[in-house]
């Protein structure tokens, strides 16, 4: 959405050099990040990075040491201002999902509503019922909406808290590792529906994760945190092709690491000359992405590695070369290939390459 009068696009959250300590833990430092309006952001990250300390700060469930946070335009937390987590309009799927377990489906999506419709008249009853009846049927569930929480599968229960959080029409919908507790296949089939359910829903969503996949998937933005820190912001595309450092490109995708000499935009390496996207010169890091490798079988004298061993992954397997430098490449292949354990192989590289400063 754009704001036409100021040419500026319209942010739903606005985080500004966010802190929080617990006790001498730093598990949130100086943290930023705006999500735009109806725009989906991932915080992806290792477990104890801050994701999720930082999505409850969001929520008002913890108040920050400094730094400010605002929804819409309207500050909700800083150092003078604490505005409590029921008056932040804010939307919470939990890990766990959080259904009340006595409540039918119906009952436990129209929670929210009840809450929020306190102050209402005694129309209020027909606007729960009608904004009950929307939620469960963006997420899929109106035939539903009598059943209990044990009666669902997995997948269904957290359609149901999507649904719950979904159904105030909250300003921002805040969800923390909502697949974790999914089998592999559904986990796959609720990505993609989720996504799907929070376009329609038009809602601005955080979500955090420690699963690419998840992020690539669902994400328009995406914060890499590492050590309570977001350490890079943009799009998938983005992070992936230009990552800041070697430890924001190993959270996205595998990476093959070897060294380098850099100069004047080219960087030499055992297995050949390349362009790097990079004016760094001297002893470099080289970032070398699986899909830009390609192998071909070598009786000859080009051959700069050998295969010492292969990992299959049922739709894919994943070659080990050990180059004549002595560092190692793991390439995925499809299936059954004809590369064999202990076959010479030249391996060329697609540029440019990523390279980053040897400390």
């Amino acid at each position: 959405m754009q704001d036409l009068e100021n040419n500026k696009t319209v942010k739903s959250l606005r985080v500004n050099n966010l802190s929080k300590r617990f006790g001498e833990i730093p598990a949130v430092a100086n943290v930023s990040f705006d999500v735009e309006e109806g725009s989906i952001m991932a915080l992806l990250g290792p477990s104890g990075c801050g994701k999720t300390t930082t999505l409850r700060l969001i929520a008002g469930f913890e108040s920050p040491e400094k730094g400010n946070i605002e929804l819409n335009g309207e500050v909700v937390a800083n150092s003078d201002t604490f505005i409590p987590p029921e008056k932040r309009h804010v939307g919470m799927v939990f890990q766990d999902y959080a259904l009340f377990p006595h409540l039918s489906v119906f009952d436990n999506v129209a929670f929210g509503l009840k809450r929020n419709n306190r102050k209402v008249e005694r129309n209020k009853n027909l606007s729960i019922k009608n904004g009950t009846q929307k939620a469960l049927s963006l997420v899929g569930l109106s035939r539903f909406h009598d059943k209990m929480p044990h009666e669902l599968s997995g997948g269904e229960q957290q359609r149901v808290a999507l649904a719950r959080a979904l159904a105030p029409e909250p300003s921002i919908l805040l969800l923390d590792e909502p697949f974790s507790n999914l089998d592999a296949a559904l986990r796959k089939k609720l990505r993609s529906d989720v996504k799907l359910i929070l376009k329609q829903a038009g809602c601005s969503t955080v979500f955090v994760t420690h699963d690419q996949d998840e992020a690539f998937l669902l994400a328009d933005q995406i914060g890499l945190m590492l050590n309570g820190n977001v350490v890079q912001v943009g799009t998938p595309l983005d992070v992936y092709s230009n990552p800041v450092n070697l430890n924001a490109a190993a959270l996205l995708g595998d990476t093959n690491i070897i060294e380098g000499i850099a100069q004047n935009g080219k960087v030499e390496t055992f297995i050949g000359q390349h362009l790097t996207n990079s004016d760094v010169n001297g002893k470099v890091n080289v970032l070398i992405r699986p899909e830009s490798i390609t192998i071909m079988s070598s009786t000859s004298g080009d051959s700069n590695g050998e295969i010492i061993e292969k990992e299959f992954y049922g739709d894919h397997e994943v070659i080990i070369i050990q180059l004549s430098s002595k560092e190692l490449l793991r390439v995925p292949h499809p299936p059954n290939s004809k590369f064999a354990v202990g076959t010479n192989v030249s391996v060329r590289v697609t540029s440019p390459l990523s390279i980053f400063k040897k400390k």
